[in-house]
């Protein structure tokens, strides 16, 4: 998977995220800790396999919580 864009996201709570979103493709994020398929195309939690669902204008859903978070 390769890397297409990089932003933050802060939750109700407080707690901020950083979410890269991937597309198809091989890079070094292939060959790290990172378990996700090579053809991964999504949204995911920088540096680990925890993926956020876009819920559209700017929110997103990590995947398996209730927790929610908008882009700032």
């Amino acid at each position: 998977m390769k890397k297409i864009a990089e932003f933050r996201v802060k939750s109700d709570a407080g707690k901020e995220l950083v979410i890269e979103q991937d597309d198809k493709g091989r890079t070094y994020l292939d060959f790290g800790s990172v378990k996700l398929p090579h053809d991964f195309v999504g949204y995911r939690i920088k540096d680990t396999d925890r993926i956020m669902e876009d819920l559209g204008n700017g929110k997103f859903k990590l995947k398996g919580s209730n927790e929610t978070y908008n882009r700032i």
